[in-house]
Formats: structure tokens, sequence, C-alpha cells
């Protein structure tokens, strides 16, 4: 488990650079956007990043959720050791791992949360449908 949650890791952090690289050199492309159309598109896509790398991690709950938060931790500091800031804003690259997290932590709270327990309440119900003789475990003899 340990193994796979590492690749997962490594995976979705080297996706998520080449993801901000795409947008750092196409983003004059999409300027015609209000500022506000663009920060809530960009809000909900990592609430849902945040959600969707919940799912591909394995263990308990904070386990897959502190994985799945420092996604847009280890980006934004692999961005700014490679290729830091603008000069004009330095350091500007590592304080967008605060709200970067925050939206990815949400996603996992808010749609990995109750997804977890309800497989969970799901795996635990069919473990108490029936015993070894067939009857029913709520029937108590």
């Amino acid at each position: 488990m340990i193994k796979r949650n590492a690749v997962v890791l490594a995976v979705l952090v080297a996706c998520f650079v080449v993801l901000q690289l795409f947008a750092e050199h196409f983003g004059e492309s999409l300027m015609n956007v209000p500022w506000q159309t663009s920060e809530a598109v960009v809000a909900v896509l990592f609430f849902l990043c945040g959600a969707s790398a919940f799912f591909l991690f394995r263990g308990g709950f904070w386990t897959q959720a502190a994985l799945a938060t420092s996604v847009p931790v280890l980006t934004q500091v692999i961005l700014q050791l490679g290729w830091g800031s603008d000069s004009a804003y330095p350091g500007l690259t590592l304080l967008l791992a605060v709200p970067y997290a925050v939206l990815f932590f949400l996603g996992t709270v808010f749609v990995g949360g109750p997804v977890f327990l309800y497989r969970q309440a799901r795996a635990k119900s069919h473990l108490t449908l029936g015993g070894a003789d067939g009857r029913s475990a709520s029937v108590h003899h």
C-alpha cells in the first residue's frame, strides 16, 4: 500500500506540475475570461481534483486526505525550486500552496468523506447480513 501511494503521489504531482506549466505558458490565450469566472473555475477544479486524488490513494480517511492535500503543496514546492516565482512577487508560488491545499482538502472532506463513510458502512453491513448457519445476525435465539 505504501509503494502504491508513493507512485500515485509522484504521478499526481508530476501531472500538476505539467498542468501548471502548461497554464502559465498558454495563460495569455485565456485572458478574455473575467477574473471572477477564472478564479471560480480554478477553485471548482481544485476542489474536484482533491476529491479525485482522495479516491486514488489507499488507507484510512486521514491518510488519504493527507496524501491528497499534499499534492498541491509538493507541486508548488517543485515549481518554486525548479522555476521560481515572478521577480515582482518572490515566493508567490509557495504561497499559492495554501489556498490550493485548502481547496484539495475541502474536496476530500465534502466529497471523499461521505463516500468513504458510505463504503465503510456498506462493507460492515455485508459482514453482518448472515452468519455461518445462514440465519440473520440480528436474530438472537
